[in-house]
This record gives C-alpha cells, sequence and structure tokens, in this order.
C-alpha cells in the first residue's frame, strides 16, 4: 500500500501527502501517521533527492579583522603583478588607512622582507605614523621585514 500511493510517478511525496493518499485508496488501511513518517524518512530516493538537512553541511567560518583603533591601524598586504612594469617591478604591497579607507600603493621589484619594511616606511612618510599595523595570518609581514 504504501508503496502505491508513495513511490508511483511522480511520487514520493511527503508524509502528509502519502497519507492522504493512503486514506483515498485505501481507506481503513489502519497504518498510523507515525509509520507513514518512518516509511518515508526511510525512502531511499527521497533521503537523496527530496529530504535535506541544512544543518549537516558546516557552514563556512568567516572572519572580518575589526582593527582596534581606525584612525590608527594600517592594513597591509601584498600581490604579484604580471608582466612586470618598465623599471622591472613585479610585485605591489597595498597599505590602507583603516580609518580615512586611504590605500597607496608601492611597487617593488621583489617579494622580499626589505621591500615590504619600505612600503611601510613610504606609507608612515606620506600620511603619518601609526599604531597598529594589520596583515593577514602567516603573511610575509609577520615574519620579520617590518620589523627592521
Amino acid at each position: 500500500m504504501f508503496v502505491q500511493c508513495h513511490s508511483k510517478k511522480p511520487g514520493h511525496w511527503g508524509a502528509g501527502k502519502t497519507w492522504a493518499m493512503l486514506n483515498q485508496y485505501y481507506p481503513g488501511h489502519g497504518m498510523p501517521f507515525a509509520r507513514v513518517q518512518t516509511l518515508v524518512a526511510e525512502c531511499a530516493h527521497c533521503q537523496k533527492y527530496r529530504i535535506s538537512d541544512g544543518g549537516l553541511v558546516i557552514p563556512p567560518k568567516r572572519t572580518v579583522l575589526q582593527p582596534p583603533d581606525p584612525w590608527n591601524t594600517v592594513s597591509l598586504d601584498g600581490v604579484p603583478i604580471s608582466p612586470a612594469d618598465i623599471h622591472g617591478n613585479n610585485h605591489v604591497h597595498i597599505s590602507k588607512e583603516m580609518g580615512s579607507n586611504v590605500i597607496n600603493l608601492y611597487a617593488a621589484s621583489a617579494k622580499t622582507e626589505a621591500a615590504a619594511a619600505d612600503a611601510i616606511f613610504t606609507h608612515r612618510a606620506v600620511f603619518g605614523p601609526f599604531t597598529y599595523l594589520q596583515s593577514d595570518p602567516g603573511s610575509d609581514y609577520t615574519r620579520g621585514g617590518p620589523g627592521q
């Protein structure tokens, strides 16, 4: 009875519609609604295509770095560029004032600690002193070059 009411084309309805079809085509069938719910939950086709639980997916971890003091915080990162420009520069250090959203680009011929330190020094010379330097974890800016 269940297969006739649940699995026929187009079929694979939920428990409520399957229960209603059982009552329509097999009056007095005697199958409790809880059993119909169990059979629908155990249906392989429904498990694969119909019944989904969004709670089974692990949501991605989204982190946004909040600056401790936006007006005294500079964010720094680097991007390789290709092809190199006419001066042989193939890397750009990007510094951003978090409070004013002013961006400074510093072109460098190589991705080195000294070039990163020069980018920080140039930002400080152009825009003034800052208290906090923020970069992504595992970045080249945390190895020791900016500490020079």
